[in-house]
């Protein structure tokens, strides 16, 4: 029986002149999900081994309206408006349910 939870893997690369900027923003981003959002059941960053400006998501939530809850969020919509201007490249995303 599917949980029908929603799982994310994301990740983006900030640009070298908005690297501090960038982890300041996702920090907030993850905090504020950890603690505000009710149907977030998991929200972790990571930066890659491989690239320091490259940050990686692992997300649950208990929902699709759930998930579209955390993307319409004010914290997440000020990484969105500005993702032109602070990245590298447009964000890979992948969205699957849990069965």
């Amino acid at each position: 029986m599917s949980s029908g939870h929603i799982i994310v893997h994301a990740s983006i690369v900030a640009k070298p002149e908005h690297l501090e900027k960038v982890r300041e923003v996702v920090t907030n981003i993850r905090d504020y999900a950890r603690k505000e959002e009710e149907g977030t059941l998991i929200y972790r960053t990571s930066i890659s081994n491989e690239n320091e400006r490259k940050f990686e998501f692992f997300e649950e939530y208990t929902s699709k309206s759930a998930f579209d809850v955390h993307v319409a969020g004010e914290p997440f919509q000020n990484l969105s408006k500005n993702a032109k201007e602070w990245l590298e490249g447009a964000p890979v995303i992948s969205l699957s349910t849990e069965f």
